[in-house]
């Protein structure tokens, strides 16, 4: 697991990071599914790409993209997704909240 410690140092470098944590369970035995990510916020380029691709063709792998270049940790973002797909969607409201959009901004 990532510690405080670890997170602090991220933030030194990269000014604002987000560390995503999750864990679950699943299924009858009760299994926990854990997993973690800490992102930097995206520059503007990377956010305007990241946002004309998903209305584009490019639609689908849009958030994977921005995330491969926004992950500080861990550094195999794509053995963290082989794991589960989903989470690249996981980690999109801590990306959109440090951007500085909000569920109502997306309703509009």
């Amino acid at each position: 697991m990532i510690t405080p410690e670890q997170i602090q140092a991220l933030e030194e470098t990269h000014k604002r990071v987000a560390h995503v944590h999750s864990s679950r369970s699943v299924g009858d035995g009760g299994r926990q599914w854990e997993w973690e990510i800490v992102v930097r916020v995206p520059t503007r380029p990377e956010y305007k790409a990241w946002r004309a691709k998903l209305h584009g063709d490019g639609a689908s792998d849009a958030t994977e993209q921005l995330l491969r270049r926004v992950t500080v940790e861990p550094k195999d973002v794509d053995a963290l997704l082989d794991l589960g797909p989903g989470r690249a969607e996981a980690a999109i409201p801590a990306l959109r909240a440090m951007c500085g959009l909000d569920a109502e901004h997306d309703r509009k």
